[in-house]
């Protein structure tokens, strides 16, 4: 039998055949180890497990609070510190599990002025008053569904379990119905030809607060301005809120009417001061930036003259983020999204959306910075732009209230400053939500005349009775986060002006509770603004907006976002509000600074930015 030499064969073909060429590794080495996959050392302290990626580049992972690299306990990440006392617990910059105590309805933590302990309301008529859930000191009172201080009073919606029903409400008797009440409909327009009457050429005017005095019941116009009441019977006054440029100009306008029976017809006409032209921008960030995760931003273009407008707006996003997609389609620019604005009609809110990946590599305190820019025939430019730095969380609390500004002049109060909150939510449960419900009962420092409806993610209606700020988005259809991590995210955002005489040193806070179908409320965390004097330190030259403090109070440790040219110096300061400098850093623009503060007395604190011919002031409070 013949030998096999297929083996020699192929061993032959290996030594005597082409050459062998050997790959040029990492460090330029031919035949060196150095290859992707392969351990290295990136020289960063802060690092482990370091290895060469696809492009050659050496990169670790950074140390979590254990010490392990790429560990899953990171600053800023939510955890439990054992204590039932404190809320909001997160992994401080030290590594320690901390959270902020609970505070009672007096805005103190761990104060005694708990709901359901005795008050006074200042009334010497009333003896047994006590501190309702909502922190307003009241009588009790139980509603139509038999619990104390609930909300279900009449005037308030309810559901009589008639699907072939709408709009019932509780009556004055608790009963579920649509009788007892007279629906009360009409619409405010801007009266361009001065005749009273709604016509050819008037313009209806959106998203504009109407109320019934003296119930103290508010409503908000509709996309075609139109607006509806549920009001027992009587007489009442139809009021509406004033514009930048406009007044209502059939004041007063009377309505009587009588139990169950319909009226309708309401016109209200507006009457212009001045022609103006303005668009304004404002945003919501939600969920916050994350590794490996994606985010929404949704501009709100809001048409807050008395002139149809358009125009334009740019939107700059971090260069550390990624597209994903917009809606409506925009046009990208390295990292500019730009849309052309239809005609908007006077009060008309327009949704400008867009989704952005933050990379797995972003480390947790990264600032991410996004502005938008409105181009427009335009007479107040002060509203176009929209800025809102971010950092980089780890993990969150989704449902929460914020409060911009957070600090006020006492000139500010004086000259009708508002303040803008916004609510953010999210469906956390194992299924889609079908309703989603906010109820804000607004602290007595603000004026509820003033509410201004700013924008929703999702179509929402709104109500004012008693002072109590009721925001429904019937029929959401709110996926869970399971399914769709970012659309089951939600907000809105409304504007309102705190009564002009605030004392220095107020301290306003505000909380809302948002109800996921029948589900118990989420109550959110406190959203604070403070009244205070300017520290007179350069305040010709101050710019707060190019400061961020994160968080607003705080208790250990305040992070610092400095804006500004990229690298620049930055020499920052703590003052008290005795005018004493007691913490001096240097920083760098465009990064996020992290300054101790927990053996700091509480009280107000001012954060001063001094830069190459620049000043910037913020204001903070310390809270143990």
């Amino acid at each position: 039998m013949r030998p096999s030499v297929v083996l020699p064969c192929l061993v032959g073909a290996l030594l005597f055949g082409a050459p062998v060429r050997a790959q040029v590794d990492c460090l330029g080495v031919l035949g060196g180890p150095a290859l992707p996959g392969t351990s290295c050392n990136d020289n960063n302290a802060f690092t482990g497990n370091d290895v060469w990626d696809a492009n050659c580049v050496c990169a670790g992972q950074p140390f979590d609070c254990s010490g392990l690299p790429g560990g899953p306990v990171f600053p800023g990440m939510a955890c439990d510190d054992g204590s039932p006392l404190t809320i909001n617990d997160w992994v401080n910059v030290d590594c320690v599990c901390r959270g902020t105590g609970i505070t009672d309805c007096n805005a103190i933590e761990f104060g005694t002025a708990w709901p359901g302990t005795p008050c006074d309301d200042g009334d010497p008529l009333t003896t047994t008053e006590v501190w309702s859930p909502s922190c307003v000191c009241i009588v009790p009172y139980t509603d139509c569904d038999g619990a104390t201080f609930g909300y279900q009073v009449p005037g308030f919606p309810c559901d009589d379990g008639d699907p072939w029903t709408l709009d019932e409400r509780w009556s004055s008797a608790c009963g579920c119905d649509t009788s007892g009440f007279s629906i009360v409909t009409g619409r405010v327009f801007l009266d361009v030809d001065m005749d009273g009457i709604y016509g050819s050429g008037d313009l209806p005017v959106l998203n504009r607060t109407v109320r019934a005095m003296p119930w103290n019941v508010g409503t908000i116009t509709s996309s075609t301005g139109s607006f509806f009441f549920h009001l027992s019977a009587g007489t009442y006054e139809l009021v509406v809120t004033p514009g930048a440029a406009d007044v209502q100009s059939s004041m007063p306008y009377m309505v009587t009417v009588s139990g169950g029976i319909p009226s309708s017809g309401h016109d209200l006409p507006l009457m212009a001061t001045s022609v103006q032209h303005d668009l304004s921008v404002s945003a919501t960030y939600n969920p916050p930036p994350r590794p490996g995760s994606t985010s929404a931003i949704h501009l709100f273009v809001t048409n807050t003259g008395n002139m149809r407008t358009g125009g334009s707006v740019d939107l700059a996003f971090d260069p550390l983020q990624q597209f994903i997609t917009s809606n409506p389609p925009a046009t990208l620019n390295g990292n500019t999204l730009s849309w052309d604005l239809d005609t908007l009609e006077l009060g008309e809110v327009i949704i400008l959306g867009t989704t952005l990946f933050t990379p797995t590599s972003a480390i947790p305190g990264t600032p991410v910075v996004c502005a938008a820019q409105l181009t427009t025939p335009d007479d107040e430019p002060a509203n176009d732009l929209w800025s809102d730095p971010q950092l980089v969380v780890a993990s969150y609390d989704p449902n929460d209230i914020q409060v911009a500004p957070e600090v006020l002049s006492p000139q500010e109060v004086a000259d009708g400053t508002p303040v803008t909150y916004t609510v953010r939510f999210q469906n956390t449960g194992t299924f889609m939500a079908d309703h989603v419900r906010i109820l804000d009962t607004l602290p007595a420092e603000l004026d509820l005349t003033t509410l201004t409806f700013v924008g929703s993610t999702h179509p929402c209606t709104g109500h004012l009775i008693d002072g109590v700020l009721d925001l429904r988005f019937d029929h959401i259809l709110l996926p869970d986060s399971a399914t769709d991590p970012v659309g089951s995210n939600g907000s809105v955002t409304f504007r309102i002006t705190p009564n002009a005489g605030l004392p220095i040193g107020s301290v306003v806070a505000n909380r809302v509770d948002i109800y996921f179908d029948f589900n118990a409320p989420v109550r959110t965390n406190d959203a604070v603004f403070t009244v205070e004097q300017s520290t007179g330190v350069g305040d010709g030259e101050a710019r707060a907006d190019e400061l961020v403090l994160l968080p607003n109070p705080a208790s250990d440790v305040l992070q610092v976002l400095v804006n500004g040219a990229p690298g620049a110096c930055v020499r920052i300061r703590v003052i008290d509000q005795a005018g004493r400098s007691i913490r001096q850093v240097n920083a760098v623009a465009g990064t996020a600074l992290r300054i101790g503060i927990a053996d700091l007395p509480d009280g107000l604190y001012t954060v001063q930015a001094i830069g190459d011919g620049s000043l910037s002031n913020a204001r903070f409070v310390k809270r143990n």
